[in-house]
């Protein structure tokens, strides 16, 4: 098995063992499975469980170009490998045992060295799945920061508009007081316009009363003037009668002048 896979092929055949143990061993809800359709389940569950720790040597992998990640045995290597049993005791483990399941009818020598080799891989494993997790971590910054500054120019597009409307209203409202300002000054006009009616319908009632006085007292005289007139020719006619006849005068110069007197008021009533 060495000879044909190199060491990603087997830690990539230790995941999918590992995926389809799981998938076995503990199904998803409502989902029924049946451990004996796969016939490396039971030899999985004792190589999970530690049954096998120590039942076989460790046999020596062989390296291939593609496997020039893993780099040669050294001090720094089994540092690490010491180092890192606290954080993957169980990724280790399981190496193991994936190492004890391949090979349990396999006799070789112990290599310690491929142990740490394949230790090492499996530590370039979880750097490269921690680096692409920060890669994806970035990302999703880059996303969010993204998403935001477009909400951020979204709200200030919102904002400016809200800035227009506004201006808007208080042209508006401007006009509006504008507007307001001339119906009051149009009101103050019609209220001295009516002020001037009232006035001119009052001095109107004066001259119509002084008027209707001036008829009453025109009236009046024109009585008078006329009782005036009948007295002056009752006055006349008896002058008349008395010139006429003769009686009441001593010569005939006073006749003639009484006689003219009496012609010239004849003279004026008649105009």
């Amino acid at each position: 098995l060495f000879a044909q896979s190199s060491l990603y092929q087997l830690a990539k055949k230790w995941d999918n063992l590992k995926r389809r143990y799981k998938e076995l061993k503990f199904p998803s809800r409502g989902v029924d499975t049946n451990p004996n359709s796969w016939p490396w389940f039971y030899r999985m569950n004792d190589a999970m469980e530690g049954r096998f720790s120590g039942a076989a040597p460790i046999l020596t992998p062989i390296v291939e170009d593609e496997d020039e990640d893993c780099e040669p045995l050294s001090s720094t290597p089994k540092k690490r490998a010491r180092r890192s049993r606290g954080g993957m005791t169980e990724f280790l483990t399981e190496s193991e045992m994936d190492l004890l399941v391949d090979n349990e009818d396999k006799n070789g020598s112990t290599a310690l060295g491929d142990f740490h080799r394949l230790t090492e891989f499996s530590y370039k494993r979880e750097k490269m799945f921690v680096k692409a997790g920060m890669e994806h971590l970035i990302n999703s910054d880059l996303f969010f920061s993204t998403m935001l500054l477009r909400k951020w120019e979204m709200v200030e597009r919102e904002r400016a508009a809200l800035e227009r409307e506004r201006e808007m209203v208080e042209r508006e409202r401007a006009t509006v007081e504008r507007e307001r300002a001339v119906v009051q000054a149009e009101r103050l006009w019609l209220d001295r316009e009516r002020a001037a009616v009232e006035r001119d319908r009052a001095m109107v009632e004066q001259e119509r009363l002084a008027l209707g006085r001036e008829r009453d007292l025109s009236g009046v005289g024109a009585l008078r003037k006329k009782e005036g007139f009948q007295t002056l020719r009752n006055r006349y006619n008896i002058w008349l009668h008395r010139v006429e006849t003769g009686s009441g005068f001593t010569t005939d110069s006073m006749r003639l002048m009484t006689f003219f007197s009496i012609f010239s008021h004849h003279f004026m009533l008649d105009r």
